[in-house]
């Protein structure tokens, strides 16, 4: 007969070659970018110099949040389309550039 220990380390054995149902799909690109700003640890950038960031690529910042561990700024471009940047907050690493839809209205 087996003993419990026995029944215990078959069964966590067996567990281990099973897939793994928590993630199904790959991630996606935006997901893995900002897999880097989670756990952050370091003094972070001032929001300064994440607008400033954007600046320098010639948009102009009208809101600045963080968003999923990043600093997400938003801004305008010279045709006044909208863009959102995703900051690395200790590197200030631009991560992302996202434009946003124009409102639908007259």
């Amino acid at each position: 007969m087996m003993d419990i220990r026995q029944i215990l380390v078959t069964s966590l054995a067996l567990l281990a070659l099973l897939p793994s149902p928590l993630r199904a799909d790959p991630l996606t690109p935006e997901e893995e970018q900002f897999l880097l700003c989670k756990n952050n640890v370091g003094t972070w950038i001032d929001s300064t110099a994440a607008v400033n960031v954007v600046k320098e690529l010639g948009y102009e910042a009208f809101k600045l949040t963080v968003e999923k561990g990043c600093y997400e700024v938003t801004a305008y471009d010279r045709d006044k389309n909208v863009f959102e940047f995703y900051i690395h907050p200790i590197s200030g690493e631009l991560l992302l550039k996202k434009r946003k839809p124009r409102p639908l209205g007259p």
